[in-house]
């Protein structure tokens, strides 16, 4: 019975490890109770914005408008959205006083927005 609470004990450790470093990996955030279960309110259709890690911003959307929802975020938030300034999956956004640079990414289950500062 003590070899399968080993075996059980260790497989606990190697689940919790993979889930930290791929929410490392993907959300820069060793908290992995935090960015599971915030995507599974994305994926269950319970909420549409949930952000995952705070430095830097990184919030994670509905697969569906996720470009759109990025943009009207941006906008209740007082910022503008510059087109011009666009670079392939970056957009830009300013307000009076700086401008925010946003990575896009979309995949079929979430899209993802990773915030930078001017």
């Amino acid at each position: 019975m003590n070899r399968k609470k080993g075996t059980t004990f260790i497989l606990i450790i190697v689940t919790v490890l993979l889930l930290m470093s791929v929410s490392f990996i993907k959300f820069n955030t060793f908290n992995c109770v935090k960015t599971s279960s915030r995507m599974f309110k994305i994926l269950l259709g319970a909420s549409v914005i949930e952000q995952v890690s705070y430095n830097p911003n990184i919030y994670i959307s509905s697969p569906n408008n996720s470009m759109e929802l990025l943009k009207e975020f941006m906008i209740s938030e007082g910022f503008e959205f510059i087109p011009d300034e666009r670079m392939s999956s970056t957009l830009t956004f300013k307000d009076n006083t700086r401008k925010i640079y946003v990575e896009f990414s979309l995949n079929r289950y979430y899209g993802t927005w990773e915030f930078s500062q001017d």
